[in-house]
């Protein structure tokens, strides 16, 4: 009785193990691009995007617009027009100088600034759209720059 016992729940445990899915090479080809900000500078009115690009399809990214909030209260948009081509798993960080960010003094000293990003990235293989939210850390003996 205890061997049919260990038996139908060595059975029940076979078969629900067999049901998980690993992702495929396929499902690696359709993961979207990731965009964060690395490092905010306020003093010099510049910041650095990461893109983390996630297929194994190459590309070239053409152009990128975002619009970001800082503290739901700043905002500013950037647009930068690029030629850049992004291989497969690729991490790219894009230096944008000239940031207009309204009253962007009244973000200094604060210990943390939340952010929210949506960023439309042009491919010369279509268009992806891009939203994330995360939080910039004041950097150590810093009063202005954040990551």
């Amino acid at each position: 009785m205890l061997l049919r016992v260990f038996l139908l729940f060595f059975i029940l445990l076979l078969i629900s193990s067999c049901g998980q899915r690993t992702k495929s090479f396929y499902d690696k080809n359709e993961e979207s691009t990731y965009v964060k900000i690395d490092t905010l500078d306020l003093m010099q009115n510049s910041l650095q995007l990461r893109i983390e690009y996630r297929s194994y399809k190459e590309k070239v990214l053409v152009n990128l617009q975002c619009d970001i909030s800082f503290n739901q209260d700043y905002k500013t948009k950037i647009q930068q027009h690029l030629n850049l081509s992004l291989s497969s798993f690729s991490t790219e960080v894009i230096n944008i100088d000239k940031l207009n960010i309204n009253n962007s003094k009244l973000l200094f000293n604060q210990k943390t600034i939340d952010y929210r990003l949506k960023c439309e990235l042009q491919f010369d293989k279509g268009n992806e759209i891009i939203n994330n939210q995360s939080v910039l850390h004041l950097v150590p003996a810093s009063r202005h720059k954040y990551r």
